[in-house]
């Protein structure tokens, strides 16, 4: 896929979730990669992922949960969408 056809294709998606113009200037800014420009920041990369240390970093939950209604019949509870 070319970089056109893909940035096409991103802001397409982000059209449906209306944040097109944001999504405009971020994806402007992606360009072609050489592969020696990749093969260096592959080398970056971490090889293996110590997963002992996420406590370290993830201290608090910052997920958000929805809260809908969910109706059988003649009844209705409140359930939390995660």
């Amino acid at each position: 896929m070319s970089i056109t056809s893909y940035k096409k294709k991103m802001i397409n998606c982000f059209s449906k979730k209306g944040i097109k113009k944001k999504a405009e200037k971020i994806i402007e800014k992606l360009k072609p990669l050489d592969k020696k420009a990749y093969k260096a920041l592959l080398a970056e990369m971490p090889t293996s992922i110590d997963w002992s240390e996420l406590s370290n970093y993830e201290s608090e939950d910052n997920t958000v949960s929805m809260q809908t209604m969910a109706c059988s019949g003649d009844s209705c509870e409140i359930v939390d969408l995660v």
